[in-house]
């Protein structure tokens, strides 16, 4: 569940649009998991992976009986409560400022100590890392065809705001694109289904529809996350190696370029590009054509 989302915020076609679904969908899913738990074998069945702390638990003392590991249950230790001296009660403050000594031996403390703190600090991270200009974030799934509320003013408002577009030239505009996509759905055979193409149709009438135009694009290079600066970074650590780090920028930008778009590179005909390189440069020693 987490690491098909993961993949999908670390893609390189991600979308805001589609990624805060996709979040949204996420931390619903943990919310339930943790309100629903005592239920949850009753929605587990062999079709859906769906984990619940019943069937992790029953999973852990199966693979704790296999490999000889004693069960919490029975290891269980009282811990010698501390006794504060009646001279020093006065100055001393006796509280709890962890849970280090708090073994989790029963079944509920499993439950209450380990699975619901485990949940709770995923859920509080997932919406502390999306809530800041959610109202931004969330305004670009608006912009999406599948969206209910697609084309809505109130929803893109604050994000027309947010980049200091004209409102009203904006709200005027989103009256007249939806029956612009009904004919050009209609003319051309096609479906807008995602905001690649919801772009396309804007390019071609971006005189009229300037400011949705610019909101669009906007929102098409917003980056869902910084992997592909990461790609980046670690295509320009192997070319720029100790032997090689007396390049020059152009040569080191032509080469990080060729290696990052490395699929375009590929479906070059090389032929061509010598033939061009040819014409280009009449003063070569090596002859070509």
């Amino acid at each position: 569940m987490f690491k098909k989302v993961s993949d999908f915020l670390q893609g390189v076609i991600a979308e805001m649009a589609e990624s805060m679904v996709l979040i949204k969908s996420l931390i619903m899913t943990l919310t339930n998991m943790r309100n629903d738990s005592n239920d949850c074998l009753n929605e587990c069945d062999g079709s859906i992976n769906y984990i619940c702390f019943e069937k992790m638990y029953e999973e852990a003392l199966y693979i704790c009986r296999e490999n000889n590991i004693p069960l919490p249950s029975e290891q269980i230790q009282k811990i010698r409560k501390k006794r504060v001296p009646q001279k020093f009660k006065s100055f001393f403050i006796d509280e709890n400022i962890s849970l280090e000594n708090e073994q989790a031996q029963s079944k509920n403390d499993f439950r209450t100590k380990l699975f619901f703190s485990i949940l709770d600090k995923i859920i509080n991270e997932l919406e502390n890392r999306f809530s800041i200009n959610s109202s931004i974030l969330y305004a670009i799934d608006y912009l999406h065809p599948k969206n209910a509320k697609f084309l809505s003013y109130d929803d893109l408002k604050p994000l027309a705001q947010h980049y200091k577009l004209d409102t009203q030239l904006l709200k005027s505009e989103l009256k007249i694109i939806p029956n612009t996509i009904k004919i050009y759905q209609k003319e051309n055979q096609i479906k807008i289904t995602n905001l690649m193409n919801f772009v396309d149709l804007l390019e071609k009438y971006k005189f009229v529809f300037n400011e949705t135009y610019k909101m669009v694009i906007i929102s098409i290079t917003i980056p869902v996350s910084s992997a592909g600066c990461e790609r980046t970074f670690s295509c320009l650590r192997r070319l720029k190696t100790y032997m090689q780090n007396k390049m020059t920028d152009e040569r080191l930008s032509n080469l990080s370029m060729m290696s990052i778009e490395k699929k375009i590179a590929k479906s070059l005909d090389l032929e061509e590009v010598v033939d061009k390189f040819a014409i280009n440069h009449n003063n070569r020693k090596i002859i070509l054509v």
